[in-house]
């Protein structure tokens, strides 16, 4: 499975990584900005998962999974937020969210729900 992990801050990226690589068989990416989530999917040849901050400048993570989805049909999608995301329902339904900060054992979780 193929993993792209984006956070537009680097320590998020550096607590989570480490777990996400404990999952073994799975190729794990990382990006800072939805731009370069786009750059590096297209150069993976798609996302099976993408974990996404919601909150990021300038392209947020609604839209980064809008634009992934657009090309890649079949990527399933975790959001990631510190934010309260419960006005947004309409965005949210139908996807996982952690609320940062969450523990190594409910990424992993998470992450065995989506590729099941």
């Amino acid at each position: 499975m193929r993993i792209l992990l984006v956070d537009d801050d680097t320590s998020v990226i550096q607590a989570l990584l480490p777990t996400l690589k404990g999952l073994s068989g799975h190729d794990i990416r990382v990006a800072t900005s939805g731009e370069k989530a786009l750059e590096n999917a297209t150069a993976l040849g798609g996302v099976d998962l993408l974990i996404t901050d919601v909150v990021m400048e300038p392209m947020d993570g609604f839209t980064l999974r809008d634009q992934m989805s657009a090309k890649y049909p079949h990527v399933r999608t975790i959001f990631i937020s510190g934010y309260d995301l419960s006005d947004y329902s309409a965005q949210t339904d139908g996807y996982r969210v952690l609320q940062k900060p969450f523990g190594g054992s409910e990424l992993i979780s998470a992450v065995q729900d989506e590729m099941a």
